[in-house]
This record gives C-alpha cells, structure tokens and sequence, in this order.
C-alpha cells in the first residue's frame, strides 16, 4: 500500500506555526519583544528530532541515536523498473526555478507541504525574521545549529521526477513541500519510496489552518 509520507507530522509542528503566527502578529504590533520570546518559545527539541530523521542524521537532541527501525521504515526502497536513466549535466533542467513558475505552483498548493500536511514558511519571511531577531531565530551552519521550526518548515519545491533522472521545472513536475520531506525522498522516485503521487489529491489543509499564509502577513504593509 502507497503512503503519503515518509514520516507523520508530529502535533508540534502545527503548535509551532501558530506560535509563530502569533510572533507574526506581535511583530506587525511593533510589539518585539512578545514576538522575540514566541520565535524563541517555538524552538522545540522534538522537531528538530523530526526533521532530522528525514534528513538522515544520526544524532538526535540531546546526543540520542536514532533508531534503526525508524530508519529502516522511513528509508524503504522498492526497485523501479520503469526508473529514467541519470542523464548529464548538461541535460538537466536549470537549477534555477522561474519566478512565474514558482508562483503558480504556490498559488496553486498554497502553504502547505504536499506530501506531510504541515503548513511550510515562505523563505523571504524568515529572512525578515531572522534580520529582526538574529539571536532568538538562530541560523547557524549546521542543522543542530538552526532554528528547529524554520528548518523544518522551510518551503521548498519538490520535483515529482528529479532533476537528476531529467525531471523539468514545470508546473506538472513541481509541488510545495518542507525542507526535511524533499531531502528525505531526494532523488528517488516516488514507486522506488512507496509514496502516492500528490498531485492525484487535493492540498491538505489542516484543520485551524485554513487561512495560513506562509508568514507572507510580514511582508505585507
């Protein structure tokens, strides 16, 4: 049987947006130092123990092990027999994604990662808040080192078919996803995981979350 994800998002997750939904609005407020103490409040250990199960590390919060079998059932491959052949560098797609692509697909996913559910942070918003509250978002260079909630809800888009095996920036091959579901599947076909394909499903909104913009209310004047 297909699953929807590499791994269930945790309660957490969610508690953490809204917090930082609330940091949003106090920020908005000129009321800093609220908005300081709930990017601060919203810096939880178990998400970054989340995320980082997906990013296939090795140590968790507090020096802990990550457990094989949680491991093992995260990263279980199936052989694609009908898998593209790698193709070079000078036939992938560009890195770079358009400007008008990579809109559509938001506004056609909204904030919201295609395959977990959780709600994903628009990147110029967290650049805002890390500009406005460098020592409550820390951003370090490794990933024990950041912010567990920005990390984790980072958006990203995902290629349904990578780059790697000749997947396109299109609106059709693109989809919103959070950081850790879009490494953790790196460049493995969704048979090769044992993953539905999302674009055959509606968007998941998650209940209290029907008007989550990304954070994009900073942005806003």
């Amino acid at each position: 049987m297909l699953r929807n994800h590499l791994l269930a998002p945790i309660p957490e997750l969610f508690e953490a947006a809204e917090l930082l939904h609330q940091a949003a609005l106090a920020h908005k407020c000129g009321d800093h130092t609220s908005a300081k103490a709930l990017i601060r409040k919203s810096d939880m250990p178990v998400i970054f123990d989340w995320s980082e199960s997906l990013f296939g590390g090795n140590r968790l919060s507090g020096g802990k092990q990550i457990a094989a079998d949680i491991k093992n059932s995260i990263f279980k491959y199936t052989d694609d027999p009908e898998k593209p052949a790698s193709v070079t560098s000078d036939q992938r797609a560009s890195g770079t994604i358009v400007k008008q692509i990579a809109t559509e697909v938001v506004n056609r996913d909204g904030y919201f990662c295609r395959f977990c559910g959780v709600p994903v942070i628009e990147q110029k918003a967290q650049l805002l808040f890390r500009k406005a509250y460098p020592d409550a978002l820390r951003w370090g260079p490794r990933n024990v080192d950041k912010h567990a909630t920005f990390q984790a809800l980072d958006l990203d888009l995902d290629h349904i078919l990578a780059r790697s095996l000749g997947g396109e920036n299109t609106l059709d091959n693109l989809v919103v996803t959070c950081a850790p579901c879009n490494c953790g599947r790196g460049s493995h076909t969704l048979f090769e995981m044992g993953l539905a394909d999302p674009r055959l499903r509606s968007p998941i909104v998650p209940t209290g979350f029907e008007t989550w913009d990304g954070l994009t209310l900073l942005l806003k004047r």
